[in-house]
């Protein structure tokens, strides 16, 4: 039902950011599957991260009207930071499920900054943006099942 819902977000362009959360948090879900229950390489998971994560960054910026050079650089910069840390909690211990719940939070932080960027007169907006990430962090860490 959720996958559903998000084809009728992406087909009428609403609601980019739940489109972004989602779609991070069920790549990366399926990748770590991919990882752990089918063990495939690293650097294959790696490369196909690096391709889904970029273009869900590059619509977002989009979406967003995020123009000229600083949208390649965001789009690198960004999808470099999300491979790091997904190669970071490949060697942590915890479920896939709340690894990727990571992921999309800190998607949901990258969120924060685009919109940071393009709403300049809100500079207190993303420090919301990063509080509600440390909230949501601490309380994933808190109720992770510490076992693959």
């Amino acid at each position: 039902i959720l996958g559903l819902g998000t084809l009728f977000l992406i087909y009428f362009e609403r609601s980019p950011s739940t489109i972004l959360i989602f779609l991070s948090f069920t790549s990366a879900y399926a990748l770590y599957s991919f990882l752990y229950y089918f063990t495939l390489p690293l650097w294959v998971i790696m490369l196909g991260a690096f391709i889904i994560f970029g273009y869900l960054f590059l619509y977002t910026e989009q979406i967003l009207v995020i123009l000229g050079s600083e949208r390649l650089v965001y789009l690198l910069v960004f999808n470099l930071i999300i491979l790091e840390l997904f190669i970071f909690l490949s060697y942590i211990l915890i479920d896939p499920l709340n690894k990727s719940l990571i992921i999309g939070v800190s998607s949901y932080l990258f969120l924060g900054y685009c919109l940071d960027y393009v709403d300049k007169d809100l500079p207190q907006r993303f420090l919301n943006f990063i509080y509600i990430f440390i909230i949501l962090l601490t309380l994933i860490l808190i109720t992770a099942n510490w076992q693959i």
